[in-house]
Formats: C-alpha cells, structure tokens, sequence
C-alpha cells in the first residue's frame, strides 16, 4: 500500500501523483482510467510506447522487443476487456491501507523484486518481506519493472 511513508517517497512523482487522486478523488481516477483504456483498445503498440517514458533503462530495453510489446499489448486488452474498472480499482486499492495487517499472513510469500524497478521500487518488496512472517525475497540485479516477461520460467522453478 503506498499510504505508507516510505513507500510513496520511493515511488516515481508521476504515479505518487496518480495514486493521490486514487485516494483523495477516486472518481477523476476511474475517468481517467477510462480514458487510458480507450486509448489502448484504440492503438495498444502507440500507447506502451508513449507510457515507456516511465521505465527505467532496463524497461525501455526489453520494451524494445516485439515479444515483448506483443505480450504487453495482450496484457492491456485482456485484462480490460470488459471494463476500465478493474484497472482503476487496482490503483484504488493500491493507493490506500488494505485494511488487515500483513504480518497475520502465515502461509509462504515469495517476492520477486527488480533492482530498477520505478513503478515498484526495492522498497515496496523490503516492506513487504519485514511485515510478513514467512517472506523469501528474490531480487534480480540490472532489470526493471518489466524484466518477468523474459524470465518466467525462473520464477516458475522457484514456484
């Protein structure tokens, strides 16, 4: 959850500021999450290339891939399909304290963290791994918020 001080100050200015208006103004968020997803069911290859102006350097490498792009492109229809508002609900629910305290999970977490990731940033996992009891963390050195794309079946065999 990024109601938590440390995790909005490690987040990049421009989703710290969605997640603002998730929290403060949930219905100008589910505007503007409608919006977004008219313009990926309108051009899904021009809009992962305009939102890559977030990713890290890492990102924008594998972003470069047509695997890659065709996979995001997939992604983005798929789970909006039917409506904006699961999307919007995410960042809804990110953006605000879940309601139940981590810590009270006893079943087995593994997190996978990229070092250069700027939409989740190592801090997010590090809050995640002290809250819960049982929390292995894997963390991935030169990869970005994206880099699960190309490396899923290492996640599968630790899964």
């Amino acid at each position: 959850p990024v109601d938590v001080k440390k995790i909005e100050n490690a987040i990049s200015s421009t989703n710290r500021n969605v997640y603002k208006i998730a929290r403060r103004v949930p219905w100008l968020m589910n505007l503007n999450m409608r919006f977004l997803i008219s313009w990926q069911k309108k051009n899904p290859v021009k809009f992962i290339s305009k939102m890559s102006y977030k990713f890290s350097g890492p990102d924008k490498e594998t972003i470069d891939s047509s695997i890659v792009q065709e996979i995001m492109k997939d992604i983005y229809l798929m789970s909006n399909r039917k409506s904006w508002r699961g999307y919007a609900g995410d960042v809804i629910l990110q953006s605000k304290n879940w309601g139940f305290d981590l810590n009270r999970i006893e079943p087995e977490v593994m997190v996978f963290q990229a070092n250069n990731d700027t939409s989740s940033p190592p801090v997010v996992s590090e809050y995640f791994c002290e809250m819960i009891q049982d929390c292995k963390l894997y963390c991935y050195e030169n990869a970005g918020h994206l880099w699960h794309l190309e490396n899923l079946s290492e996640i599968l065999s630790k899964i």
